[in-house]
């Protein structure tokens, strides 16, 4: 089973590493893109539920016609996750036009159910003080200005990705000791 979520993990991985590819070269996250996303995450979400029997599944919880606590909490938690992060850059777009574009806000969608809600804010912090100290470099060497805009996916991958790395060497040195 470890085998199967670290390459679950190495697909998600190769995966934010296109989309970071891609919104940095066109500064645009195909939907397409995402919809694989969407599919894989959901595969790998499974994958990463402790309990993998048929109950805790989503279909096994249609055809039997119970829910188990632990399995309502784990999707509770990968939905608040959907709407945590995402949901706040949408309210800054609509406040602020141009703040942020929609595949940003589909791509903190996919990777709050990936991590749920704490951990996706986690890696929106990283996400947002990384791209701080970029472009902070970029500004200092007079590259771009204060109007200029910069592709924020890259970002939001680099800390989904941090806040994954993290996660999994963390469990690794858990099971060591």
């Amino acid at each position: 089973m470890e085998v199967l979520r670290a390459t679950g993990m190495m697909g998600v991985l190769i995966f934010l590493v296109i989309v970071a590819r891609m919104d940095a070269r066109t500064a645009r996250i195909p939907n397409g893109l995402l919809l694989a996303g969407i599919l894989f995450v959901l595969f790998f979400v499974g994958m990463m539920e402790q309990n993998s029997g048929l109950p805790e599944t989503v279909v096994g919880c249609a055809a039997t016609g119970e829910a188990r606590p632990a399995y309502v909490y784990f999707v509770r938690q990968r939905l608040l996750g959907l709407v945590g992060v995402s949901g706040f850059l949408l309210c800054l777009t609509l406040f602020r036009p141009g703040a942020f574009g929609g595949g940003d806000v589909k791509l903190t969608a996919l990777t709050g159910f990936l991590l749920g809600w704490r951990l996706s804010w986690y890696a929106f912090a990283v996400s947002v003080f990384s791209a701080g100290v970029y472009v902070l470099w970029k500004l200092l060497r007079k590259e771009v200005d204060r109007s200029s805009q910069i592709p924020f996916g890259p970002f939001l991958c680099l800390g989904t990705a941090g806040v994954l790395v993290f996660l999994y060497l963390y469990s690794i040195w858990n099971c060591v000791l």
